[in-house]
């Protein structure tokens, strides 16, 4: 058994796609008893301009087995990797809320995509902000040590 998941078109309203397949899988979840194990997320992918997003909904192994029949008259239910907890827009939406001790720790989006560019600018801006505190460190390290020394001998006087 590994993940699901189904792509569907980002809509800025409520997709009435993605409300049926949430009741699909509900339903089914309320009908074999609530098992363990068996839950849904919502997670989207950014695409350039904003013109071609992603709505995606991840089926953990145990609900993606026992949602197959259902979902596939209707739906592409695709294997995929397990999802990160950070993904873009990750939502715990239905099921086991234990399952989101499953999902990966870190989203690791792939090269050429809108969120790939996104964390490689994320970094770029994290390292140019280490690089100038770097230098401003360096810049004023003799004030800095001056002012400790002074701040060291205001105490060790108040101690005394």
């Amino acid at each position: 058994m590994s993940w699901h998941k189904i792509t569907l078109p980002l809509l800025t309203d409520i997709d009435p796609k993605v409300v049926e397949i949430g009741k699909l899988v509900y339903d089914v979840y309320e009908k074999e008893n609530k098992p363990g194990g068996f839950a849904m997320f919502h997670a989207t992918r950014g695409s350039e301009k904003g013109l071609n997003d992603k709505q995606l909904i991840y089926l953990s192994p145990v609900a993606a087995e026992l949602c197959r029949e259902v979902i596939s008259e209707k739906y592409e239910l695709e294997p995929c990797g397990v999802p990160a907890r950070d993904e873009p827009d990750m939502a715990y939406v239905s099921g086991d809320p234990l399952v989101m001790k499953d999902l990966k720790e870190k989203f690791e989006p792939e090269p050429g995509t809108v969120e790939w560019d996104r964390e490689q600018e994320r970094l770029r801006l994290e390292r140019e902000g280490e690089e100038i505190q770097a230098r401003w460190e360096a810049e004023h390290a003799a004030e800095l040590a001056t002012a400790k020394a002074a701040a060291t001998k205001a105490q060790n006087a108040q101690n005394n």
